[in-house]
């Protein structure tokens, strides 16, 4: 480990020095923390691994589509482990915001690419998909959340409360008594941002059918807010943590060059990088950095392939019922009983409520309905 750093360093060291950067390596590089910072176990116990950041890259929740079906991976959990149903709906409806917020800042059909390495990616690769989804992420939220990273080269403070239970229904008065305003922006300067966003004539011809309602959106990014904040937790898998970061802030506090020097490409010495080498089930840990060799993702295929919510398919209705807060089970395309349950609780929801019964085209044409509704993209 101390000499793969060592050759970091000096490659670092040497676009540093070309870069007219005026301020100390430290801070061109971003460095808020070192290992010191690190939680202790797996590769850290041998010395074979560093975390970088750990503060402002958490372990998210990634999406790995593979010829097995979507794999909603992350941070393996301990004993006692949360019931596996209950954590993978809270992963699911973790990429469905990670989608809204790609989709909101680009077009409708557009969604996060999210999943662990794909068969010959490069770290380049890898890097620029993932920061797309936390540049989103972050704009979006920051419509209406503050961010906590401080301008200088310290960590950002933690959010020191559980989120909002059940955020995905809350009502706007449950959120807002539950979320601190020193968390947000006042209300009033929120709508002005979403109002700006929502009048760019690109935003209604990149968004058909999708809502124009300020008020709409001030919820829905509450939300989205405390959703996305379950995964980025400190300490044990829990699905109330007590701690997180900041999900306004993004997940992605690394630079580039820094990221390459540590997880470079064959033919150089090979690091892994905890955010698409652990495997489609647990690799999110962005901070991470190890020598052990990467693992296979089992990813389908050469590129990434969007892991999108399709109605058409019955993983797609179970997929899509999940996000809109009926637990349909395993996302396997077998209906079985829980699906079954699932489907009839949509029916008697829609107003009018419809009628007992399976997957028929009825049934797709209202699940797509309420997605356009939610503005999730279909």
């Amino acid at each position: 480990m101390k000499l793969r750093l060592g050759a970091a360093e000096a490659g670092l060291t040497a676009i540093y020095s070309l870069s007219g950067f005026t301020g100390t390596i430290t801070e061109w590089a971003g460095l808020r923390q070192n290992h010191g910072a690190a939680h202790p176990g797996g590769q850290h116990t041998t010395g074979d691994a560093i975390d970088v950041n750990y503060e402002s890259n958490p372990y998210i929740v990634v999406r790995t589509p593979t010829s097995g079906g979507v794999v909603y991976g992350g941070e393996a959990p301990s004993t006692p482990a949360p019931p596996a149903s209950a954590l993978r709906m809270a992963r699911l409806r973790a990429t469905v915001v990670f989608d809204r917020a790609v989709a909101f800042l680009t077009s409708s059909s557009s969604v996060a690419s999210i999943g662990a390495r794909a068969p010959g990616e490069s770290t380049t690769s890898v890097f620029q998909r993932f920061g797309v989804a936390s540049n989103a992420l972050s704009r979006y939220l920051q419509l209406v959340f503050k961010p906590t990273v401080p301008a200088a080269l310290n960590p950002p403070p933690r959010l020191v409360r559980t989120p909002v239970a059940n955020a995905f229904s809350a009502s706007k008065a449950t959120l807002l008594a539950g979320i601190p305003a020193a968390e947000r922006w006042p209300e009033t300067v929120a709508a002005a941002h979403i109002s700006a966003a929502l009048a760019d004539p690109a935003f209604a011809a990149n968004h058909p059918g999708w809502s124009a309602e300020v008020e709409f959106w001030y919820t829905q990014i509450l939300r989205d807010y405390e959703i996305a904040r379950i995964p980025m937790q400190f300490g044990p898998v829990s699905l109330a943590p007590t701690s997180t970061r900041n999900p306004a802030n993004g997940f992605l506090d690394l630079r580039h060059e820094l990221v390459l020097a540590l997880a470079s490409d064959p033919p150089l010495p090979v690091m892994r990088w905890g955010v698409c080498d652990f495997g489609s089930a647990e690799s999110g840990d962005v901070m991470h950095f190890d020598l052990a060799p990467r693992l296979p993702s089992g990813s389908a295929g050469p590129i990434p392939p969007d892991a999108r919510i399709d109605v058409n398919t019955t993983a797609g209705i179970q997929q899509a019922l999940g996000s809109l807060g009926f637990d349909a089970g395993a996302v396997n395309g077998v209906p079985g009983p829980q699906t079954a349950t699932a489907i009839n609780a949509f029916r008697a929801s829609r107003t009018p409520p419809m009628p007992v019964g399976g997957i028929d085209q009825h049934l797709r044409d209202e699940v797509l309905v309420a997605l356009t509704n939610a503005a999730i993209p279909s």
